[in-house]
């Protein structure tokens, strides 16, 4: 029997916020962190069907997510009280 791949990974990345902008900071555990300490989130992937090719998707979408997640990133830690 011949198995087909299903999942293809186009990239493998890092993001974190502009280390500019945000020092030396730490985020403090809050109530929802302590849910996760006796059993490991669970990790959903959602598929979703795009009718564009992987060269387009892989220079238009995937830098965009990146660069919005920095930006998530350094709202969150600009917001958290320095420890």
């Amino acid at each position: 029997m011949a198995s087909s791949q299903i999942l293809t990974i186009l990239e493998e990345s890092q993001a974190s916020p502009p280390t500019s902008t945000i020092g030396d900071r730490l985020l403090p555990l809050t109530f929802f962190d302590f849910l996760w300490l006796r059993e490991p989130p669970l990790h959903i992937l959602f598929f979703y069907e795009l009718f564009i090719t992987q060269i387009q998707f892989t220079e238009t979408i995937i830098p965009y997510l990146k660069h919005s997640l920095s930006i998530t990133l350094f709202n969150i830690f600009s917001h958290s009280p320095v420890t």
